[in-house]
């Protein structure tokens, strides 16, 4: 996450567009990253796709926390963030309890198919959302 915070210094000059699908792409490697964690019985291989989902993940947050400052309206910036902080932190335990039960009753790779079906499903609906912008 060090090197992702990092990272996302070169990209507060891009565009909304090229930020939105820096996100899809985020999204949908930490998703593939998560399928392939299910499968991998190497611990070297683990930790890396680990670290790749780590990446995917810690540049979701600052980049839609940077979005969201340049296109709400300044008067209404604090209502906007606490908002969408909620829903993140109910999305969050939400996502805990729901894929923490599977797992349990499942096993892990069930757990992680899931988290992995939920990523993919914010990459995709964020590329949609990016090509719903293009055109109005």
């Amino acid at each position: 996450m060090l090197f992702t915070s990092v990272g996302l210094l070169w990209i507060t000059d891009w565009t909304l567009k090229d930020r939105t699908r820096l996100i899809v792409a985020t999204s949908v490697l930490s998703g593939v990253a998560i399928f392939a964690l299910i499968w991998t019985p190497d611990p070297y291989q683990a930790g890396f796709l680990m670290g790749l989902i780590g990446s995917g993940m810690g540049a979701f947050t600052p980049i839609a926390w940077g979005i969201i400052q340049e296109l709400a309206p300044s008067h209404m910036l604090g209502r906007i963030l606490g908002l969408y902080g909620t829903g993140a932190m109910i999305a969050a335990i939400v996502g805990i309890s729901a894929f923490g039960w599977i797992t349990e009753q499942q096993g892990p790779e069930a757990g992680l198919l899931g988290i992995g079906i939920v990523l993919l499903v914010t990459g995709v609906v964020a590329g949609r959302m990016t090509r719903a912008s293009a055109t109005y």
